[in-house]
């Protein structure tokens, strides 16, 4: 069952942004590409890249600029004001990688959906610290209460939301489930080095030259261990985020990469 607003808006201490539209936000007297001015926000960078037709990263920043769907826009406003910068580049990669693996694989999936569900993928390691719910699964909770409010997604679109995100750290079960929950898994596996694509250790690094990654892998467990050392309960056996949890009290010393990362 999906969550209601208000179940999500206790989950994040009541911080839950009045809803609005695209329309509202991209009026005909904005710039007409408000998703990629909001993305120079973060990397100021986005805005001197060389512009070559056959470049990938400059063929994803021309979608964002024609992007200015209803549920995309409010994601990143809703994540953006949560998560670290590290965390939000990857959402960012992985919502351009998803895209990406989509169209090579020809499975026809409304690129709003694809963004929605790649920027708040990871929405549940910023917050909802007293929930005994796994970060997968109260982010997902949290990101279909957002786009219930604040879109007009169906519920069908709101539940595949859901499932892409809360199933996106487990591993055979999303990939075969297909669609947009087999290419929310994928772009994450390969933003963490998979290679899902022939190219993509080449799309990888063009990406990154927009989107750093700016220690991702590190600051990802840490969040999540940090919740289940708060509430153990958020780390349920058989999970990742109890094996980041179980390596950290193996070790918890250890300053570099989680090893069960």
């Amino acid at each position: 069952m999906l969550p209601g607003t208000a179940e999500v808006a206790e989950l994040y201490d009541g911080q839950f942004q009045t809803p609005t539209t695209c329309a509202a936000r991209a009026s005909p007297t904005a710039a007409p590409g408000f998703f990629l001015a909001r993305l120079k926000q973060i990397n100021p960078e986005v805005e001197t890249a060389h512009i070559d037709p056959v470049n990938f990263t400059t063929r994803v920043k021309e979608r964002h600029t024609v992007d200015k769907t209803s549920a995309c826009l409010p994601a990143h406003d809703f994540v953006s004001a949560r998560v670290s910068t590290p965390v939000l580049h990857h959402s960012v990669r992985v919502g351009s990688l998803s895209q990406l693996i989509a169209e090579r694989e020809q499975i026809d999936i409304p690129e709003e959906i694809i963004w929605a569900a790649a920027l708040l993928h990871d929405v549940g390691t910023a917050a909802g610290q007293s929930s005994p719910q796994r970060f997968e699964v109260a982010g997902a909770n949290a990101a279909t209460a957002l786009l219930k409010a604040q879109t007009e997604l169906s519920g069908v679109q709101l539940q595949e939301v859901w499932d892409a995100i809360a199933l996106h750290t487990s591993p055979h079960i999303a990939e075969a489930r297909g669609g947009l929950t087999r290419v929310i898994r994928l772009g994450v596996l390969m933003d963490f080095g998979k290679d899902i694509l022939p190219d993509a250790a080449e799309v990888r690094k063009e990406l990154e030259r927009a989107w750093p990654r700016a220690d991702i892998e590190r600051t990802l467990a840490n969040a999540v261990v940090q919740q289940a050392l708060q509430v153990p309960e958020k780390a349920p056996v058989a999970s990742w985020p109890n094996n980041l949890y179980v390596a950290h009290l193996q070790n918890p010393n250890h300053t570099g990469i989680n090893p069960a990362f």
